[in-house]
């Protein structure tokens, strides 16, 4: 993989095939790698893939101070690979915390994101921060596992998410995102957004795409949050067209709103 450098931190990234750019980011365990193994990046051949491994996870450093992985510090990180990059607009991927790194790009970086997916449910407005506090605690108790839940899924994702990542940098990650909320920056995102979720917590997801100018949601049946991940062929389907659709101009200093993604 490749690096540079961005707040004292050697970021490890790699880039993938050509044309238009779509960066994807994971969650609070587990690296780039899930994206490969998952089955993502072969189906989104013609585009230029970028994998990162975000502060703290794969081969990139971990931050040293307890507060450093807040979800801006996580799109800082982002932005100054595409900076590295000379990406003037990009595509940006996020699944599970990496959906709310996209929400916070989207609202914040309207001229750069062309289109946003966030794979992943999405909280309640009214969302308990000391769940994440507790859930930070769990890790830290009993590891990475202990938050994974009972979900059927293959099993090497679930070695990717426990083995990865150190367990202190996923608590404090937790920790950091404690109290954050997307709904607020729901209403400045321009960017045409695909919420996909996992019909076990697909149930705010509707709403949130409702309160997003250009956003739709889909959510898959009989899924929960690993499942959604692990089935890459569906997370495409429904993925891959929106991007062909919403990146699909050659002219990438002009973005168009998508048109119809509620129909």
């Amino acid at each position: 993989m490749r690096s540079f450098v961005n707040a004292g931190l050697n970021l490890a990234y790699d880039v993938i095939g050509d044309g238009f750019p779509v960066v994807l980011h994971t969650g609070a365990a587990g690296d780039s790698r899930m994206w490969t193994d998952a089955g993502y990046v072969a189906g989104l051949t013609g585009f230029q893939v970028i994998l990162l491994d975000h502060r703290g996870h794969g081969q990139s450093d971990a931050p040293r101070g307890p507060h450093d992985q807040t979800v801006a510090d996580y799109a800082a990180d982002v932005l100054a690979l595409a900076d590295e990059l000379a990406l003037e607009h990009f595509a940006f991927w996020g699944y599970s915390n990496g959906a709310r790194v996209g929400y916070e790009l989207a609202a914040t970086q309207q001229r750069r994101i062309a289109a946003l997916v966030a794979s992943g449910g999405v909280d309640a407005p009214d969302d308990d921060p000391n769940e994440w506090h507790e859930a930070a605690q769990a890790v830290r108790s009993g590891g990475i596992r202990a938050i994974l839940g009972d979900e059927a899924t293959p099993g090497w994702l679930i070695q990717q998410l426990a083995d990865a990542t150190d367990a202190e940098v996923v608590a404090r990650e937790l920790e950091c995102f404690a109290g954050w909320t997307p709904w607020p920056l729901f209403p400045r995102i321009i960017a045409p957004t695909l919420i996909i979720a996992g019909e076990d917590e697909g149930e705010n997801c509707a709403a949130a795409a409702a309160a997003i100018p250009d956003g739709r949601a889909v959510v898959l049946s009989g899924l929960g949050h690993l499942g959604a991940f692990a089935d890459s062929e569906q997370a495409l389907r429904h993925v891959r067209p929106f991007l062909d659709r919403t990146t699909g101009s050659e002219d990438t200093a002009r973005r168009e709103p998508a048109h119809d993604l509620h129909g």
